[in-house]
């Protein structure tokens, strides 16, 4: 979320060492302007005016701000363990809506413990009136700036949405809507578990605030993620925040954001397999109730084309008699040909010139990632 804070033009501070513009950590500044009036005018204050407000915390550098907080690198005195701590101004805290806003915020986020998601260290407010919240800080990048640089493999690309289908998973099993999912909100650490972020425009299913686009003028969402229900103005569901992990899929496997017309995500790129098409085109599609019936659905529709892959890539590499022998097999799980009928087949037909007793086809699927206990679980197991 950096970038949307870059075109800002009350950017005020530049990344600490190590970080980068587009880290999603930093996604928790809420850079949303309301609708129809400029910021009001604020200045972020320097560590060293805020440090004696907040005697816990030494203050390390201020990391930067938008348009309604400031996010500074803090050390606990007592741990010595690193945060990052988000400032709501004074001059806007005297807002009402602003400061309902920011509570609500940190009510949403202690309650959302997971390890896919961003921790809630403490929340609290200074002498002078300042709320403010510490959070987990993850050094590292997010995903835009990954995708922008260097992009994913397949296996990364699937591993990545799986970790964040939990984390969303996770909230919606609590009740919470993100709303704003894209991949500047979502952090690769430097190691550990991918984490979603940015959960200052999320609110709870049913929720007044969940009814319409706009809350307090404010807009909801970034446009290019946001489902086509929330650019209506209509209630936003479990179906909108499928329709935006849609949009990410889409994005990390293809390196293209769909717009207006698209083609599947195959055709987009030919090292993606057919396979995954209809999950993501799916999670994308206009009408809500068309969409996969939970984030767990998309999450398990990924890992099932994953695996397809792995198995389609497999075959490709075993020569064409082996690759006959295994599509034999395959076309026999899936109609349910009997157990021992398939054991006489394989029994048969794949030894001693098989792939099991082929050490060249062995290091061919090593090439792949995949290993021949890997293949017979594909083949035993999930195609069954």
């Amino acid at each position: 979320m950096f970038e949307d804070i870059a075109r800002s033009p009350d950017l005020s501070a530049e990344p600490a060492r190590g970080l980068s513009r587009g880290q999603g950590w930093l996604g928790q500044i809420d850079v949303a302007l309301e609708a129809g009036r400029e910021a009001e005018p604020w200045e972020a204050m320097r560590p060293e005016e805020l440090a004696g407000l907040l005697p816990a915390y030494h203050i390390l550098s201020l990391l930067g701000r938008g348009g309604m907080a400031a996010v500074y690198l803090v050390e606990e005195r007592k741990s010595g363990k690193q945060f990052a701590l988000k400032l709501l101004p004074q001059e806007l805290g005297d807002d009402p809506g602003l400061a309902a806003r920011f509570k609500r915020e940190a009510r949403l986020l202690e309650g959302l413990v997971h390890p896919h998601i961003i921790g809630l260290h403490e929340t609290g407010e200074t002498v002078t009136g300042h709320l403010f919240y510490v959070m987990e800080y993850i050094p590292g990048e997010d995903l835009a700036r990954r995708l922008a640089q260097s992009g994913t493999s397949l296996g990364e690309a699937v591993a990545i949405l799986r970790q964040i289908c939990e984390g969303v998973s996770h909230a919606h099993g609590l009740g919470i809507l993100h709303r704003d999912l894209k991949p500047s909100n979502i952090l690769l650490g430097e190691s550990g578990p991918v984490k979603v972020g940015d959960f200052g425009l999320a609110v709870r299913c049913g929720s007044e605030t969940a009814t319409r686009l706009t809350v307090s003028g404010t807009a909801v969402g970034t446009i290019e993620y946001a489902a086509p229900e929330q650019l209506r103005g209509e209630a936003g569901s479990v179906a909108s925040d499928i329709y935006s992990l849609g949009v990410i899929a889409y994005e990390i496997l293809t390196g293209i954001v769909p717009r207006g017309s698209f083609d599947p995500p195959s055709m987009q790129r030919s090292t993606v397999d057919p396979g995954f098409d209809a999950v993501v085109l799916r999670a994308l599609h206009p009408d809500p109730a068309r969409r996969q019936a939970s984030v767990e659905a998309f999450r398990d529709g990924l890992t099932a084309a994953h695996e397809t892959a792995l198995l389609t890539g497999s075959i490709e590499v075993l020569g064409a008699e082996q690759a006959q022998v295994l599509e034999k097999i395959y076309y026999m799980a899936i109609s349910k040909v009997p157990e021992s009928v398939r054991h006489f087949v394989e029994d048969k037909l794949l030894t001693p010139s098989g792939y099991r007793d082929s050490r060249s086809i062995d290091e061919a699927l090593a090439q792949r990632g995949v290993t021949r206990d890997a293949l017979d679980t594909l083949i035993h197991q999930r195609l069954l």
